[in-house]
């Protein structure tokens, strides 16, 4: 590899990589109240009190998130904010953010997956899941510890799952 500094180094190589981490989108239910999301959030809101019926969040506890004063923002509390604010993040946003809209489009992709595995008859959901279940045996990226208790929760990988065998992108 080249030399430190360069293209094309280690150093550059892992610098990317972390920058590509945020996009993958985790089960992280709390985040610290960073400059960064203060300002992302701020260049949304323009008026406390509109936006906090907007986003049915109290304006005194937008308040103070904006302002710093709590140190850790809930997951559902950004959820709401992007919900409310029609925030579409690019690769500049907050990790928080990032990771919330994720959360938010992996649950309305799951919706819609509930919504034709509901038209099926149940002999072709079982071959479905028997099918998509047997063709991940073989694939290393599968982590099938995720999903030892199948029951249609908040499961993160449950629900990922169940999209993937569905759309049938993986299998």
């Amino acid at each position: 590899m080249p030399d430190k500094g360069k293209r094309n180094s280690k150093e550059s190589y892992e610098s990317m990589f972390s920058f590509l981490r945020k996009f993958i989108v985790t089960e992280k239910s709390t985040y610290d109240n960073t400059e960064e999301l203060r300002n992302y959030l701020k260049n949304y809101i323009t008026n406390l009190s509109t936006t906090s019926k907007k986003i049915n969040v109290s304006r005194k506890s937008l308040s103070a998130i904006l302002n710093g004063k709590v140190k850790e923002v809930k997951g559902d509390t950004i959820r709401k904010i992007i919900k409310g604010l029609n925030i579409i993040p690019d690769i500049y946003s907050p990790i928080s953010i990032v990771n919330e809209y994720g959360k938010l489009y992996i649950n309305n992709m799951f919706d819609e997956t509930l919504k034709i595995l509901e038209k099926m008859k149940y002999e072709e959901r079982e071959k479905l899941f028997i099918s998509a279940y047997l063709s991940c045996l073989d694939k290393p990226d599968v982590n099938f510890n995720n999903l030892k208790i199948l029951k249609f929760s908040d499961d993160f990988y449950v629900k990922w799952f169940i999209i993937e065998m569905i759309k049938g992108m993986n299998f």
